[in-house]
């Protein structure tokens, strides 16, 4: 007989796998109560969303890309210290119980993540001093110890086992270190944790900390109780603008604060970068247009018309991100990176640009309040006692009234590599001496990179019992535990050829899952995409995924096939979109001729006490041609 397909579960050609009427649906009740929490994640090399910038004041990015830059590789000085945490001391009066080490016991560091330390690679016996003299019953703080990886203390409760004030040490043995940094991680399950101090010992090398307290004999202070180690020192990240194809800001000690409603729940807030902002742009277009960077805009939300400057998309490749954009007829590949000077970070841009009828007018940076001057191909701001030094390997830099730097690029076809530092002036000169280097051609990372998300996820799917209904609902067990610690909340699925599947989840992923036959004993899952904005729509079409996010519709590329996308095109990016939490945006759905429907939430206030700034699109129905060229409301009100 012939197989009735819902939702297009099966092509055409594919032979009945079930005598009724064939209904898949996903095992969702797991999602959010055995899913990793977010700061686990593993969202790879980039994220898109509206980001929060340090400066200039209130500079909230739309439509934004933040890339992170691993400086790990560059031989910079490790940071090391507590991550995070407070510190508490008992009454001096208050004995601690089994030591004669009271200042070492008394002094604690609580509710951290843990300690990365600086010691010559070897071998040592570390010791761990714990005293809880807070709480009295046992179950009331419980946390794992790890050590170096190694789970050394598992579900850890002091009351319970040594009662309360009383010291407590353990000793690991044999403890190694290869990369001249020992990791001390805190789990915590129930409670905040806490720790006395750590002992390090090994040959001709011994080190005492007294946690969350000042130097006390052999034992050195602990950090400021205020100190924060990032939990990715060596990490800097840039945002660039999609909307406005700019760079809005570079910083070093991290990668963005996951804060908001699709991470930790909180309404009214936007991830943020996290550390410290070296470089920041002004909220203006990018690129001059017939030399003006004033905003066209009526409202300074969506893009810029698209014969000025349009994004096109990013390609992901292990030797970094490409981003793709065009400017006033002419195409750019903008590769952004991080380099070792000293002690210091310097920021990169590599630029491959396509000739054209006239020169650009490209913004590298807004340092105002700064008066500097050009030397050849070098510029140099001061404001107080910070600098700011610029170099390119060609072009013409200058720079306008207020502290703006801009790049004049001839029509010609270039390949340009920017330099961008800042911090102490008395190293400005030293700085503004090194060379820039050569740009590279970015044309071999637009080609597909190497596949990044290996590993993939095997589960059992749940055929019905009761096959006697009108539908016949099986289920596709997610793979809640995967090696990424992705939140598996299914914004939109479709079905792919072949007895494959495609979802994508709210945090920002698609995976793909195939094993899809009359058994489901073996499904096998794999992360396709990550990084993405909220995508809560996905439309197979022609074998090929789209996805709805917030920012746009992307048509999501494997280059190489080797079962990852590699482009991330930007098919249709016209909505405008504020910072709001409440902009939820839903669906994906084609009609017979092929174009896209799609439906976009209103800026509701946290809370629910009003509404924020209303743009053309808040409340929609839309609908975007086949092509990806125009976006238009069907209807409004919602």
């Amino acid at each position: 007989m012939n197989c009735p397909r819902a939702f297009g579960i099966w092509p055409t050609s594919q032979p009945c796998l079930r005598p009724l009427k064939w209904l898949a649906v996903f095992m969702l009740l797991a999602a959010t109560a055995s899913a990793a929490p977010h700061n686990e994640m593993d969202y790879g090399p980039f994220l898109s969303g509206t980001f929060e910038t340090q400066w200039p004041e209130d500079n909230t990015v739309l439509k934004g890309i933040a890339i992170r830059l691993d400086a790990s590789a560059a031989n910079l000085p490790k940071p090391e210290g507590p991550i995070g945490g407070g510190v508490y001391s008992l009454k001096p009066a208050q004995d601690v119980l089994g030591t004669d080490e009271q200042a070492i016991y008394k002094a604690q560091r609580f509710r951290f993540g843990g300690y990365v330390l600086n010691v010559p690679n070897g071998q040592y016996q570390v010791t761990l001093k714990f005293a809880d003299c807070w709480q009295t019953k046992p179950g009331v703080r419980v946390f794992d110890v790890v050590l170096q990886d190694q789970t050394v203390l598992e579900r850890l409760d002091l009351i319970e086992r040594v009662g309360h004030g009383r010291a407590f040490d353990h000793i690991a043995e044999n403890v190694k270190v290869t990369d001249g940094q020992l990791k001390l991680t805190f789990r915590k399950h129930i409670g905040e944790p806490s720790i006395a101090a750590i002992v390090i010992e090994g040959e001709g090398f011994t080190r005492k900390i007294n946690c969350g307290g000042p130097a006390v004999g052999d034992y050195t202070a602990d950090w400021d109780p205020n100190y924060v180690l990032s939990d990715e020192p060596n990490a800097a990240g840039v945002i660039f603008d999609t909307e406005l194809c700019r760079y809005a800001a570079g910083w070093s000690g991290g990668f963005v604060n996951l804060r908001g409603i699709a991470f930790d729940g909180v309404h009214g807030v936007n991830p943020s970068v996290k550390g410290e902002q070296q470089l920041g742009t002004l909220p203006l277009p990018g690129v001059a247009k017939a030399g003006e960077f004033a905003d066209p805009r009526v409202t300074p939300h969506g893009p810029l018309p698209h014969d000025w400057v349009k994004y096109q998309g990013l390609y992901r490749h292990e030797d970094g991100i490409v981003l793709a954009y065009s400017a006033n007829g002419r195409t750019i590949l903008d590769s952004p990176g991080v380099e070792a000077a000293g002690e210091s970070l310097v920021f990169t841009r590599t630029l491959n640009i396509t000739p054209g009828a006239a020169p650009l007018q490209m913004v590298v940076a807004d340092v105002t309040e700064a008066k500097g001057i050009v030397t050849n191909q070098s510029t140099v701001l001061e404001a107080g006692d910070q600098a700011t030094v610029i170099t390119a390997s060609s072009g013409q830099l200058s720079i306008l009234e207020g502290g703006r730097v801009v790049l004049r690029i001839r029509p010609e076809a270039a390949q340009i590599k920017l330099s961008m530092w800042r911090g102490d002036k008395a190293n400005a000169a030293a700085l503004q001496k090194r060379p820039v280097g050569a740009p590279r051609d970015l044309t071999h990372m637009a080609k597909g990179g190497a596949p990044r998300w290996t590993e993939t996820v095997v589960t059992q799917g749940q055929l019905a019992a009761d096959t006697n209904q009108a539908y016949v609902v099986d289920t596709l067990t997610l793979p809640d535990a995967n090696p990424y610690h992705a939140w598996m909340r299914i914004g939109g699925f479709d079905f792919l050829p072949h007895g494959k599947v495609a979802l994508s989840t709210w945090s920002g992923d698609v995976w793909i899952c195939s094993g899809i036959d009359e058994q489901l004993k073996k499904l096998t899952w794999r992360r396709f995409a990550t990084g993405l904005f909220h995508p809560l729509g996905l439309k197979v079409v022609d074998g090929r995924i789209y996805v709805h996010g917030r920012d746009q519709l992307t048509r999501l590329h494997d280059l190489n096939n080797d079962g990852e996308a590699d482009y991330y095109e930007c098919f249709n990016n016209d909505v405008a979109i504020t910072p709001n939490f409440h902009e939820f945006s839903y669906d994906l759905e084609t009609d017979r001729a092929g174009n896209f429907y799609f439906s976009k939430g209103g800026p509701v206030r946290a809370g629910g006490s009003g509404w924020d700034t209303i743009v053309p699109h808040h409340g929609c129905l839309m609908k975007v041609s086949k092509d990806g060229q125009t976006l238009e409301v069907v209807a409004r009100g919602f």
